[in-house]
């Protein structure tokens, strides 16, 4: 991942002008606390810790591994002793907003049709957590997750809830992506099914295109 010295520069007069503006600084204090000495910064401890909030560091970069055009091949059981459904399709991932975020946008042939869905995936540097939501187009519902990331193992665990239409309830997924293959990525998924015991309702391979 390349961060510019632009991009630098840029994200921390934002996060001091932000801070400034949170803080009620008048204005004519607002220009000594931004820059002195033809930019040279000087942030109060509140500012620095703003700066160091909104800057990605080494948790993005284990993100790289994701960022790429794959084929995709993915079953999916909606009970446990469902049929599978098959998914296969294509999934592209990109930074965006400067290297704070990947944005994945898959398209699939499935059983039920065409499927698109869009996802974004990032480090939370307060919360000290991976943080992702997800779209797609047979669902009006946004569904959140947070996990973590094994740098030993490179293995990436996400943990999400969505909402059963036939009961209401919340469901608990669990997911693992094992990121270790530069050019084969396997991930494997699992939820609470209807007496509370948990089985595998994901499984996926994604093949790096050449």
């Amino acid at each position: 991942m390349r961060i510019s010295k632009n991009i630098v520069g840029v994200a921390a007069i934002a996060a001091v002008a932000f801070t400034v503006g949170r803080l009620g600084l008048p204005l004519g204090n607002q220009s000594t606390a931004v820059a002195q000495d033809q930019g040279e910064m000087k942030m109060t401890p509140e500012q620095e810790a703003w700066m160091k909030a909104a800057m990605p560091g080494k948790h993005h970069q284990y993100l790289a591994a994701l960022v790429g055009d794959f084929t995709a091949d993915v079953k999916i059981w909606m009970t446990p002793d469902s049929e599978p459904m098959q998914f296969n399709g294509t999934v592209s991932r990109e930074w965006v907003l400067d290297g704070h975020f990947i944005k994945e946008t898959i398209k699939a042939d499935s059983d039920m049709g065409p499927f698109e869905a869009i996802s974004y995936i990032g480090y939370n540097n307060l919360d000290g957590q991976y943080e992702s939501i997800w779209l797609e187009n047979t669902s009006t519902a946004i569904t959140s997750g947070s996990g973590n990331y094994n740098a030993e193992t490179k293995t990436l665990r996400m943990m999400s809830k969505y909402r059963d239409p036939a009961t209401g309830h919340l469901i608990t997924t669990w997911n693992k992506a094992d990121l270790s293959d530069p050019y084969r990525e396997t991930s494997v998924g699992y939820q609470t099914g209807a007496d509370g015991k948990r089985f595998k309702n994901f499984e996926g391979v994604f093949e790096r295109k050449q």
